[in-house]
């Protein structure tokens, strides 16, 4: 109370005081004229020591600098123009522009989280329709037949070479009959009817076998072939394999899934829907059964309203609009979110 008494009075002390930063030097002269600072100290003193009285008999703040300052604005003259006032509309005129630049900011902020926002939008729908398109890609491969492509030519070149084996157990035969006929000619040499019909058996003998060598060149030369084309198909699968197991890495990434594909099912195993377990897995299979229509082999948890989502992807083939349902369906099984 003392300090503040005395932080209030000190505005009478002359120009180094707030009131004579607020008055003029006029105005100080004929102040000066009123009487010593010694009695305007004095009647201050009084003034201010029945303001407070009122102000704790009425228990609410009073602004008494306000009061004095009145109080001197009335018995005086009106003042110049002070430096304070012009410092404050700075300040106010700083805080604006402190204001309006910290909501450009924001302004800024939200401009480019909207757009990271869409960049990631955009680029999860690419993956999706990447795997939109490995899931069409599998199902065109089952029923289409690349298995079966592949088979019929494992099919070819086991029949090649089971004539290769053929044709080689032929000639080893062709092979020793030459030999019984050389035989026959060295024991015959002086019957030259007998001799010329087996010159002529040799002959024709040795034909065939050229033939045959020919047969199993040509034979050699398909087969060739045939592995190059299978080759072919199979660097074709890998490399298909290859697309769709990093377009199935950035799914999981993004949505918490892992895909397992086979030569004949499909699986889909869910994560992050149990708030409680995070790790928790929730799984579904399909398969193509020989009508080439989808199934579920396996659905863990069991849910109970998969059949009509079954039936929505069998009508669309929408694996996306399927996803989203059967994880949508094992969040509500999970439990409520907090």
């Amino acid at each position: 109370m003392a300090s503040s008494l005395k932080r209030r009075l000190s505005i009478s002390e002359g120009p180094s005081g707030v009131a004579g930063d607020m008055l003029g030097p006029g105005e100080l002269h004929r102040r000066e004229s009123l009487g010593s600072p010694k009695r305007l100290r004095l009647s201050f003193s009084q003034q201010q020591r029945e303001q407070e009285q009122q102000e704790q008999q009425q228990q609410r703040p009073m602004d008494f600098d306000g009061e004095r300052s009145s109080s001197f604005l009335r018995s005086s003259q009106p003042p110049q123009p002070s430096a304070g006032g012009s410092s404050l509309a700075k300040s106010t005129d700083a805080s604006q522009a402190s204001a309006s630049a910290s909501a450009s900011a924001e302004d800024n902020l939200v401009d480019s989280l909207s757009q990271e926002s869409d960049q990631l939008i955009q680029e999860i729908r690419s993956v999706l329709a990447g795997i939109q398109a490995s899931f069409d890609h599998w199902v065109m491969d089952v029923v289409n037949g690349d298995a079966a492509a592949e088979a019929r030519h494992l099919d070819i070149v086991s029949a090649r070479h089971a004539e290769i084996e053929s044709i080689g157990s032929l000639s080893e035969q062709q092979s020793q009959q030459l030999e019984v006929y050389n035989r026959a000619i060295h024991q015959t040499e002086g019957l030259g009817e007998r001799l010329a019909e087996l010159e002529a058996s040799r002959a024709a003998t040795t034909e065939r076998l050229g033939r045959l060598e020919a047969q199993v060149q040509e034979l050699q030369r398909a087969i060739a072939q045939e592995e190059q084309d299978l080759e072919a198909i199979r660097a074709a699968q890998r490399r298909k394999e290859a697309r769709a197991g990093a377009l199935l890495d950035r799914f999981s990434q993004f949505l918490g899934l892992r895909i397992h594909k086979s030569r004949s099912t499909f699986s889909f195993i869910f994560s992050n829907i149990d708030e409680l377990d995070p790790n928790r897995e929730f799984v579904v299979t399909l398969a193509l059964n020989k009508g080439n229509s989808l199934n579920v082999l396996e659905c863990t948890p069991r849910l109970p309203g998969l059949e009509p989502i079954m039936a929505q992807l069998r009508k669309d083939r929408s694996l996306h609009a399927f996803l989203l349902r059967v994880r949508r369906e094992f969040r509500g099984l999970a439990g409520p979110r907090a």
